[in-house]
């Protein structure tokens, strides 16, 4: 996959170059040719934009996605998978964080939250839409919880000290479902940029490394991860969740 930057105005420069060092990407002028995958420095956010589709962004404060959030009970499965109680906050390690929905839903029910995203371009868009939603908006204080690392997670847990195990760590490997709560779009994104065929591994470490429990989520017919059974499952219409007790 061939990727540039491109900064939408001259006052985008100054980030678009940043993000160049950051990223080892070029900047391009109006007057290149553009590759397929282009990171768009914009006036108030960064965007994917790819050809024949509408840009792709992080926004967790989309009129779409609040509602989502609003709707939000202890009755809802992945709350329910985590241990989710009244009162009492979870620190919540999300090693698959991709564009964070599932992070910002147990952020929004009161959970502290560390989202590690290995891919670049995925983690810088997300820390640009942890950014905006921490300094505007009704989310000020559920994005606060929220903390972006761009990292593989296996080099992260690995390094992890124990004094630092979190609560729970939370599992979303990208190859085992259709990530069905994102737009086709940021779907099909997830997919070209990403490859968790290591999530076995992933597993086996995170179960050493989590204080309470770790938590798989899995299309609802597909296997185990790596052929381990859960202690449990809580399941919804097309989703499950694997929790390791």
């Amino acid at each position: 996959m061939a990727w540039a930057i491109i900064s939408d105005t001259p006052a985008c420069m100054q980030r678009a170059t940043l993000l160049s060092k950051q990223l080892n990407l070029p900047v391009l002028s109006a007057s290149d040719k553009y590759p397929d995958y282009i990171l768009a420095v914009m006036n108030d956010h960064l965007e994917v934009q790819l050809k024949n589709t509408k840009p792709i962004y992080v926004d967790f404060l989309d009129p779409q996605f609040l509602r989502r959030l609003h709707s939000v009970t202890v009755r809802e499965p992945l709350l329910r998978a985590v241990g989710f109680k009244r009162n009492i906050p979870l620190h919540i390690l999300d090693v698959t964080a991709g564009f964070g929905i599932d992070a910002c839903i147990m952020a929004y029910a009161g959970a502290h939250i560390i989202l590690l995203e290995r891919e670049p371009i995925m983690g810088v868009l997300l820390q640009d839409g942890l950014a905006r939603a921490q300094t505007q908006g009704e989310l000020m204080s559920v994005a606060a919880r929220m903390h972006c690392e761009v990292v593989d997670a296996k080099d992260y847990l690995t390094a992890l000290l124990p004094e630092h195990y979190p609560d729970v760590i939370y599992l979303d490997p990208m190859f085992v479902h259709t990530k069905s709560a994102l737009p086709n779009k940021q779907m099909q994104f997830l997919q070209n940029l990403s490859n968790d065929s290591d999530a076995d591994q992933l597993l086996n470490l995170a179960l050493e490394r989590a204080s309470k429990r770790v938590v798989i989520k899995r299309s609802i017919n597909a296997p185990h991860l790596g052929g381990i059974k859960p202690d449990m499952c809580i399941k919804s219409k097309l989703l499950r969740f694997d929790v390791f007790l």
